[in-house]
């Protein structure tokens, strides 16, 4: 049994991570921003408890806002000790920016200052934030992880096209600082990966994608339970197949 955080836990790749996990027996930690968007996940701890299950630890936190990240940490450790796995999973598609009229903000004529820095926050900034705020509650568990879902479009070498501006460099950039936090975060005994989960049938992937959330999430725990030192600081699919940078 292991004590597991899951940033974006209320839907998608989050939720999937959640119920598996939590099927596995792990205690999970599963953050969420908007409390009317995650009434199936705050319905499941009250069904837990009811059951006398305390496994499944909703926890509000807004990943753009330090006061919120360690209002998050403050209440996590009251309930848990020390942190096996943080799985930075929360995150934003150019298709959630709403800035101004329109809603849209991934091809070139149409790009906003605030929405590319919008998408950075949220994609590149508050995992590295968040995983140096917990980092400490993982020096002393056994064999601890963290992940951060990133994605292929994050890929300098891969990326033939156009498009998807913001999204594409907020998981580049998350890349780049996840691969030097790697060395940091080693040094404390933790390993930690990059991780494409494919291109998954959610809100953001859309109904076209070839990869189901269940698929995706079973593949990734194969490749995070199988992580060794000689990983950390690695991008790796969904499938446990090195990517180009």
């Amino acid at each position: 049994m292991a004590n597991i955080m899951i940033t974006g836990a209320n839907k998608g790749i989050g939720w999937e991570f959640t119920n598996r996990y939590l099927y596995r027996g792990d205690t999970v930690i599963a953050t969420y921003r908007d409390k009317d968007r995650s009434q199936e996940l705050l319905s499941l701890r009250t069904r837990m408890v009811d059951e006398g299950n305390e496994a499944l630890i909703p926890v509000l936190l807004e990943v753009r806002d330090q006061a919120s990240i360690d209002a998050c940490f403050d209440e996590v450790s009251q309930h848990i000790e020390s942190l096996d796995m943080l799985i930075n999973n929360a995150g934003m598609g150019d298709n959630s920016v709403d800035i101004g009229d329109a809603a849209v903000h991934k091809s070139f004529g149409n790009l906003e200052a605030d929405a590319i820095v919008d998408v950075l926050a949220v994609n590149s900034v508050a995992p590295i934030m968040i995983t140096q705020r917990f980092a400490p509650m993982m020096e002393w568990a056994d064999n601890p992880k963290v992940v951060h879902i990133s994605s292929k479009m994050g890929s300098i070498e891969l990326r033939g096209d156009s498009g998807y501006y913001s999204y594409s460099a907020s998981k580049t950039a998350l890349n780049m600082l996840g691969r030097i936090m790697s060395h940091d975060l080693m040094s404390m005994g933790v390993i930690s990966v990059m991780l494409h989960p494919g291109w998954v049938k959610t809100s953001m992937g859309g109904p076209e994608a070839p990869v189901s959330v269940a698929d995706s999430v079973v593949g990734m725990m194969k490749v995070i339970d199988g992580l060794t030192p000689e990983m950390n600081g690695g991008f790796y699919d969904w499938e446990g197949q090195e990517l180009p940078w």
